[in-house]
């Protein structure tokens, strides 16, 4: 086949994937799975997908040429992942999977039913109760096969084919004479000693090492003592495969995991397994769906503050889980339900799973909670990545532009910027009032611009001034810039660093200011643009000649915290002080070169600091706090700190443009290090 050229959004959602294992969904336009793969760092495998290739096996080149979309489930360990995936691939049975679409399944150990039962290995079916006991699955057949050797070494039990009691006296075999049997068959054993060499198995099979590790640590080092390095290196073997072996494979969903099978019937219930993730004014609801003691799928179900009428005082894992409940379990449904232990009303939920006929358990240990904590964590990724999604990414970042303008008192007499001087109507190139041109009022918040700022260490005391820009409601690739700076950080250690850095910061802060707006002037003079910029929010070729509405100055690497199953708490209504110095000096910066520009500073992750002075920031009008928010409180500093509301859409705005500042620098970062290197 031709040349594969991955679409750019695959390449990028791609580079955004945890460095974690789990299994990945491949999906045509159809919304269909075609393909599902394993990985034990899922962001190392799909980029290896979505990049250039130039010769592939016709398989992998049809299946990527099919797909425009994929989906991630996350998992605990590679272990977990090969399990996961077998059992999803039965279920789905993809087009492109060719392995793993039979009956066959992972090998586990099974104790028979039967007088002095035997340890043997076999495989997992439904029927699988009339065999005996089973346990696992395990990964292969060589790890069952070192767990049985192990047990046979740790304990006398049984592997002939004999049926006890015999009917005629029969003589102890070799492994008696060795001690690794106890010899039932020839009477020297007694059924009851043996069961209780059994539960001791059942004890290990379960996973409760607490008191077999330490004992074989203890025997590990005395056979080292005694010189008897062989057995030690045997012992030591023997720890490797218990602790490897200790993985529980919760992705299968055994009976140790999903509930007991109902009295009178075979089969396992159903069971199905909740994750929530809040974040501003989104959430994601994630179901995993457990079937006949398997993970059968999951759902991702999303919500917005305004799309219930039981959300509009705010999101709680609560109401999500409730409003779920009503709507998609129907009545007289048996059913089990796991459930986070975030929840606060218990017994609310439980009224409402109880007229569905749902079994509520919220588990606090153990292999249940395992589960939860999966669903939780697939729930937050599902999250980011619906937050990624192009049309979701523009509403949400349009609705925090509006609420940006309202909560800091940008008023719409005033959304562009100005010239403090005479010649204010012409040099406010690049924007400007963004009026219509059919006479209407001013467009509201997506087309304001929006420009970041932030200093990075480019070296042990170089500085580098970089900025990204928000326009249109999203951000602007075209006129995001770094600035290399002539101010240095000092070097060696001055007798009060803390000051020196705070001047050295400020005066880079100034040095960038001055020089990003003097780009601008020289932009300017050298088109001749009286009416350049930017017409009704659209793009042109002019990089620095739009004057921007409003700054935002947040620290180096200053990201928001990941979606969590409850809002985010209030801010401490604090500002440190190096970031209310970069303001107040970015302020008086604009000033002296006449520039009316609000300029706001991340004070704490959950606020915005906006100093004296500051064009704009006089605080905002009355309507302008959101329902839930402390409103603007004096800062330690001077000036007002705007504390948000938990569910204020200006979290995914500032979200966004923390991530994309983050993404910009390391990519410098990473263009200096390989222009070093040749």
């Amino acid at each position: 086949m031709a040349a594969y050229k991955p679409a750019p959004s695959l390449v990028a959602k791609a580079a955004r994937m945890p460095r974690r294992p789990g299994v990945y969904f491949m999906k045509n336009a159809a919304g269909e799975t075609i393909y599902i793969g394993k990985a034990k760092s899922l962001v190392r495998r799909l980029t290896w997908y979505f990049r250039p290739h130039y010769k592939l096996d016709t398989r992998i080149a049809h299946m990527l040429s099919e797909t425009v979309d994929f989906d991630v489930f996350l998992a605990e360990s590679e272990t977990e992942a090969l399990l996961l995936e077998n059992n999803l691939v039965k279920a789905l049975r993809p087009r492109f999977n060719f392995k793993l679409k039979d009956d066959k399944s992972y090998p586990c150990i099974c104790i028979k039913s039967e007088r002095f039962p035997r340890l043997t290995a076999a495989r997992y079916r439904e029927s699988g109760a009339s065999q005996g006991e089973l346990y696992g699955p395990y990964p292969d057949a060589a790890a069952v096969r070192n767990a049985l050797k192990l047990l046979h070494e740790l304990l006398p039990l049984r592997t002939c084919n004999l049926t006890l009691p015999p009917r005629r006296t029969v003589s102890p075999c070799l492994r008696h004479q060795l001690g690794t049997c106890g010899a039932p068959c020839a009477g020297r054993q007694s059924e009851e000693e043996y069961m209780e060499l059994i539960e001791q198995a059942r004890h290990y099979l379960r996973g409760r090492f607490t008191a077999l590790l330490p004992f074989l640590r203890e025997q590990m080092t005395a056979a080292a003592a005694a010189l008897r390095y062989e057995r030690a290196a045997a012992l030591r073997r023997h720890i490797e495969t218990l602790t490897k072996l200790s993985e529980k494979q919760k992705a299968a969903v055994m009976a140790a995991v999903a509930p007991a099978p109902e009295a009178g019937h075979d089969r396992q219930p159903d069971l199905d397994v909740l994750g929530v993730a809040i974040f501003g004014p989104l959430s994601c609801l994630l179901q995993i769906e457990v079937r006949q003691g398997v993970i059968a799928g999951r759902t991702s179900h999303f919500y917005e503050i305004d799309s219930s009428p039981a959300f509009h005082d705010g999101l709680t894992a609560d109401k999500l889980i409730s409003e779920f409940i009503g709507r998609h379990y129907a009545p007289a449904r048996s059913i089990g339900l796991l459930l986070p232990k975030v929840i606060q009303d218990r017994s609310a939920i439980e009224a409402a799973a109880a007229q569905a006929g749902l079994h509520v358990t919220i588990p606090t240990r153990g292999d249940n909670w395992r589960l939860v904590k999966m669903a939780m964590e697939n729930a937050r990724l599902a999250l980011m990545e619906h937050m990624e999604l192009p049309a979701v990414r523009r509403e949400l970042h349009q609705r925090g532009l509006a609420e940006l303008q309202r909560l800091l008192g940008l008023g719409l007499d005033r959304v562009a910027s100005g010239r403090i001087d005479g010649d204010g109507g012409d040099s406010g190139v690049g924007g400007t009032d963004r009026m219509s041109e059919k006479g209407g009022s001013p467009e509201a918040g997506p087309h304001l611009r929006l420009e970041v700022y932030t200093l990075i260490a480019a070296g042990s005391t170089a500085l580098t001034g970089a900025m990204i820009v928000h326009q249109d409601g999203d951000i602007y690739p075209g006129a995001c810039r770094h600035l290399r700076l002539k101010t240095a950080l000092p070097s060696g250690m001055p007798p009060e660093p803390e000051e020196a850095m705070a001047a050295s910061m400020k005066e880079a802060i100034e040095e960038f200011i001055t020089r990003r707006f003097a780009l601008a002037e020289k932009e300017r003079k050298k088109h001749n643009s009286a009416s350049a910029g930017t017409a009704a929010g659209g793009r042109d070729k002019y990089r620095w000649t739009p004057i921007p509405d409003c700054i935002l100055i947040i620290g180096e690497g200053r990201t928001l915290p990941a979606p969590n199953p409850s809002p985010p708490r209030q801010a401490s209504a604090t500002i440190d002080h190096l970031t209310a110095e970069l303001v107040r000096a970015a302020v008086q910066t604009l000033n002296n070169l006449g520039y009316k520009v609000p300029v706001i500073g991340v004070g704490s992750l959950d606020s915005l600091y906006m100093p004296s002075g500051s064009s704009g920031s006089t605080g905002p009008s009355g309507h302008a706090v959101p329902s839930g928010s402390t409103g603007p409180v004096a800062a330690p500093a001077g000036g007002t700190l705007l504390v948000l509301p938990p569910h204020s859409f200006l979290w995914p705005l500032l979200f966004g443009l923390a991530g994309e500042m983050k993404r910009f620098n390391t990519a410098y970062r990473h263009g200096l290090w390989k222009r070093r290197r040749r």
